[in-house]
């Protein structure tokens, strides 16, 4: 019989992934035995709900927290995670007076768990739609800050004259052109500044971008070195190598476009690390691998609760648009379509 941990309600944080777990072994997958009695799983798929657990409790820095959402008890967490580190013959968390702190081995793996449980609440979100036959009147690509942190406001209203009116899929904004472009979403909403010439366009609302570290980065209040209290310059952010998303990631292409406008000619470091999620990118700065420019839509919570901290960029913020696009071919959008634009723009620029 299998069971699922159900994941938490999304409260300005990553969605949890729902995967189904074997009832035997703590949730985990059978083992063989065939190997001089150590325990050695059968195929790859199996560690998913490890990786799991890994992602989940490297966002949180707590195992208490990690059970939480993830419906355990704490001793099933610290098992799984005493599990995953015997498999990859390394230390993965590390206690810490910050908390239960991932190490460069446990970031590494919580980035490609990230990108794999993208891929599953991705099918899960298309399963769903396939479900919901022609109900999804209104079918969007957006980028992950959209999906995750205005999407949902910007549905409530949605729903009360259309109700189930709207299927979203999250990807970075290269990708997003393509689903749109293709005829098979109505609507897209990317931060990029590079816009296709042959998509429509709109600009709905505005976001900033920050500079974070962790709370024991040379740079946080308290350490200060290498940054001042006015924090630090946009050639010395530009030289810094940061922990950031991949190739064709709105943030990542904003921040770019923003140096190399404020300062022609400047090469901007390669990255410390690429990572495929917020999420991600996220438990790699918190763990210390390195600084990231983020939205502050992404981070308010991780600030306020002291898991990171803002440095000032010197006489400089990043300001991005958040823009909707639609094919040529949609010119005439359905009026559920219509609607959300304008719930979009409402909302967006009044934030």
């Amino acid at each position: 019989m299998n069971s699922s941990a159900p994941s938490s309600e999304r409260q300005h944080q990553p969605k949890v992934t729902t995967i189904e777990r074997s009832a035997t072994n703590n949730g985990c997958a059978h083992t063989n035995s065939n190997s001089g009695g150590l325990a050695v799983e059968t195929s790859a798929i199996h560690y998913v709900p490890l990786l799991e657990t890994l992602s989940v409790l490297g966002q949180s820095q707590s195992i208490s927290q990690a059970a939480d959402r993830l419906n355990m008890t704490q001793q099933a967490v610290s098992a799984r995670i005493k599990r995953l580190e015997r498999s990859v013959g390394q230390q993965l968390v590390s206690r810490t007076r910050f908390g239960s702190v991932l190490t460069p081995a446990g970031v590494t793996l919580a980035g490609m768990a990230e990108e794999l449980l993208g891929v599953v609440e991705r099918i899960d979100t298309t399963m769903g739609s396939l479900r919901g036959g022609d109900h999804a009147v209104v079918r969007v690509a957006a980028s992950l800050t959209v999906t995750e942190y205005l999407f949902p406001r910007w549905l409530v209203q949605l729903r009360e004259l259309f109700g189930d009116a709207a299927a979203v899929t999250a990807a970075n904004s290269s990708t997003v052109f393509e689903l749109v472009r293709s005829g098979g979403h109505n609507l897209g909403f990317v931060e990029t500044p590079d816009l296709p010439g042959d998509l429509r366009s709109r600009k709905v609302s505005r976001d900033e971008l920050v500079l974070v570290v962790a709370p024991s980065h040379p740079w946080a209040s308290g350490h200060r070195t290498g940054a001042d209290a006015g924090g630090v310059s946009l050639a010395q952010l530009a030289a810094t190598p940061l922990v950031t998303r991949e190739i064709g990631s709105g943030t990542r292409l904003s921040y770019e476009r923003m140096v190399q406008s404020r300062l022609p000619g400047t090469a901007i470091a390669p990255p410390a690390l690429e990572l495929p999620t917020n999420a991600a990118v996220k438990t790699a700065v918190i763990g210390g691998t390195g600084p990231a420019v983020l939205s502050v839509l992404i981070v308010r919570d991780d600030i306020e609760s002291g898991r990171m901290q803002v440095i000032p960029i010197k006489n400089t913020r990043l300001i991005r648009n958040i823009t909707a696009v639609w094919s040529p071919r949609n010119n005439a959008l359905t009026e559920p379509a219509r609607h959300l634009l304008e719930v979009a723009e409402r909302r967006g620029f009044r934030r």
